[in-house]
């Protein structure tokens, strides 16, 4: 991982992803649901992995946002109320559902990084 890379294999091959890359993960189980931008263009694959496993592999630009979903920070746009699902973080236009749990982590990361970037 020196290039700052993973190695996944999924369902219809191996990818080697570049952490920066990767947008969000979703679990399901057994499997992931991985988003990365590739060319300017958003890729998905399923990989037989646990969030958890996952997690170990992750720099500190991910954050668990629920029990199912990982996002990479530096593709927060923002955290919104939604009418259907909450709270929701929206992440390159994908709305991504933030459980209770773990809100009060985000809302303090995203007034950290915002106060970080006045600064500058």
């Amino acid at each position: 991982m020196l290039d700052n890379s993973i190695y996944l294999k999924s369902t219809s091959g191996a990818y080697k992803v570049k952490l920066g890359n990767i947008i969000y993960i979703g679990s399901n189980r057994n499997y992931l649901e991985v988003y990365a931008k590739e060319n300017n263009t958003i890729k998905n694959f399923r990989v037989r992995l646990t969030l958890y496993k996952i997690k170990e592999l992750l720099s500190d630009d991910f954050i668990q946002i629920s029990r199912t979903y990982i996002i990479n920070y530096n593709f927060l746009d923002s955290v919104e109320a939604d009418l259907i699902h909450g709270i929701v973080a929206r992440v390159m236009g994908f709305k991504i559902p933030i459980s209770r749990t773990y809100l009060e982590e985000i809302l303090t990361l995203s007034q950290v990084f915002r106060v970080t970037n006045v600064e500058f």
